[in-house]
């Protein structure tokens, strides 16, 4: 496997990485995980982070150390509980 299915000419499936019922110290690690991962090899992935506040803080300052672009509420900004992160930027 490659990072990401070719569906059609173009199109990939996005990564995710849930985090419905993980502690948020955990959130932490497994973000940083994710992010490790996917770096430079994905275009673009979703984190699902439910409607917890604290756990979007959690995801998004993973996200700033990285330096990723990244938008809240998904490619419409309408999901609160849904970031959509561009997987390419500089190592940390």
């Amino acid at each position: 496997m490659n990072g990401s299915l070719e569906l059609h000419k173009g199109w990939t499936v996005m990564r995710v990485l849930d985090l419905h019922g993980v502690r948020h110290a955990e959130a932490r690690n497994q973000t940083i995980r994710f992010v490790e991962d996917g770096l430079n090899r994905w275009d673009m992935a979703q984190v699902v982070t439910g409607h917890s506040q604290a756990m979007r803080d959690v995801v998004i300052g993973v996200l700033d150390e990285y330096k990723l672009e990244y938008n809240v509420g998904g490619y419409l900004g309408t999901d609160p509980a849904m970031i959509i992160v561009k997987l390419e930027g500089e190592e940390v």
